[in-house]
């Protein structure tokens, strides 16, 4: 790309199959509406601090909301937590909430297993705007950062889950060395709250809460599961020139710049699979480039669409 070759650039993709939600009559496990303050969660973290509000504009459902406040900065991370009673999330099958941020990015549901492994479940987020959330236990992977405890089965047992958090992963990216990482991620440093409404978490599944071989994405969910690298918006769409949902992605090209999208899927989702097929859309001439990366960061295909 030419130095001065700016544009403005919208991308739509759709990826392989459609399922229309249908929501059944829920039986909660846990119910938080925090009308009568945190219902046990707490900020853990050097500047975490929460509390409750009423105000109209931090409420979607009922009455009250949970504000978390903290901080994006090199050197410390700020954790939204509850911790759960011994086995009392055995039957889950979902996890239901409304969030809402002060800035764009990607929030992690984390699961913490008792001496055991820590699973997540990543979404987008847009900056001042609710975002409903509906992650079934499917959704979770195990997150296998040098850091992370090790999990000795490799998969999730639910009696075993001793608290949930949310997680800015901003945090983590703040954290480099290189500020070109934060340039790319587009992290914004200092100050930030969250508000967290009706957060419940259910024996009913979500709709397409099993993990389908050979689907990377149905759009089944509420949230989107993938989150971008640069300077974007991105949004669902069912527009034309697609024939089913999608994402709309909303970016200008810039010189040195990357802009991108990623998405974790489960282990073993690809097995057996000898080709992915995906239908993109924009609005003036762009080259994508399609990448899949094994655990661990090894044997990476990658592939140019034009």
């Amino acid at each position: 790309m030419n130095g001065h070759n700016f544009a403005k650039v919208a991308v739509v993709v759709v990826c392989l199959a459609m399922v229309s939600p249908t929501f059944a009559q829920t039986k909660d496990i846990i119910h938080h509406t925090f009308e009568k303050g945190g219902d046990g969660w707490t900020g853990f973290g050097p500047t975490a601090k929460i509390s409750t509000s009423q105000d109209a504009a931090d409420v979607k459902v009922g009455k009250s909301s949970l504000k978390f406040d903290y901080s994006v900065k090199k050197g410390q991370f700020d954790v939204l937590a509850f911790q759960l009673p011994a086995d009392s999330i055995t039957k889950a099958k979902s996890f239901n909430f409304w969030i809402k941020p002060d800035s764009s990015g990607a929030i992690a549901l984390s699961l913490q297993e008792k001496d055991g492994g820590r699973y997540i479940a990543m979404f987008a987020v847009t900056a001042n705007k609710w975002q409903q959330v509906s992650v079934a236990t499917p959704d979770f992977i195990l997150s296998a950062e040098p850091n992370d405890p090790k999990d000795a089965d490799g998969k999730l047992d639910l009696d075993e889950v001793e608290n949930i958090s949310l997680i800015d992963l901003m945090q983590i990216f703040a954290q480099g060395a290189d500020p070109n990482v934060e340039k790319m991620f587009s992290v914004k440093q200092g100050p930030h709250q969250l508000l967290l409404n009706d957060f419940t978490v259910s024996e009913t599944p979500v709709p397409g809460s099993e993990i389908k071989p050979g689907v990377i994405e149905d759009y089944t969910r509420p949230q989107l599961q993938w989150f971008g690298i640069g300077t974007m918006s991105i949004a669902p769409t069912s527009a034309k020139p697609l024939d089913g949902p999608g994402i709309k992605v909303s970016y200008k090209q810039e010189n040195e710049k990357i802009i991108g999208l990623i998405r974790r899927v489960p282990a073993g989702v690809l097995k057996g699979s000898e080709s992915v097929s995906f239908t993109a859309a924009a609005d003036r001439k762009v080259f994508l480039m399609f990448q899949l990366e094994q655990k661990g960061g090894g044997a990476r295909q990658r592939f140019v669409v034009r």
